[in-house]
């Protein structure tokens, strides 16, 4: 008798240890994705909100916009690719081209690399009390991750002084 109840408590030990690996691992497939951390709001783009009452949209991918010419300007560009649409929109706080106008760039790597590539998307028109650039296109344009604002004198397909520059 006591070597079966030995057996019996040896063998409800080992049930209990397959049965909990067996729950840890379904546990483990059925856990939920970790929510995204939302990304934080830059002061630029608190100044949208305060200023010109813009919101932007919170399912975008925000890029901030900062001065590389030794300048004051900034700007937000946000992008999406949804149901075959890449949108894009560009926002600069610049001040009046001088002689030209401000083109934004979209920048895929480094010129160094091989896939290496920039789009002109469009020239910034002035609006809401800044330098604003609208585009849309259903080529998904999302390994583009760097954003460029110029000064051009003649649109072409060089960037001839680069103003504002972000990253997604």
């Amino acid at each position: 008798m006591k070597g079966n109840t030995r057996d019996i408590l040896i063998g409800v030990v080992i049930l209990v240890i397959v049965l909990g690996g067996i729950y840890l691992i379904r546990r483990q497939k059925t856990t939920p994705a970790p929510l995204p951390t939302p990304t934080p709001i830059s002061s630029y783009e608190q100044n949208l909100k305060d200023q010109f009452n813009i919101t932007v949209p919170d399912n975008v991918q925000k890029a901030t916009l900062k001065d590389v010419s030794g300048g004051v300007g900034e700007g937000l560009a946000t992008r999406n690719y949804q149901n075959s649409k890449f949108t894009f929109t560009a926002l600069a706080n610049l001040e009046d081209p001088v002689g030209g106008s401000y083109e934004v760039w979209l920048e895929r790597g480094n010129p160094s690399d091989a896939n290496y590539d920039i789009i002109p998307v469009g020239v910034a028109r002035i609006a809401k009390g800044g330098y604003l650039l609208d585009y849309e296109t259903s080529k998904d344009l999302s390994d583009h991750n760097k954003v460029v604002i110029s000064l051009e004198k003649v649109l072409d397909t060089k960037i001839e002084k680069r103003i504002l520059e972000g990253s997604f």
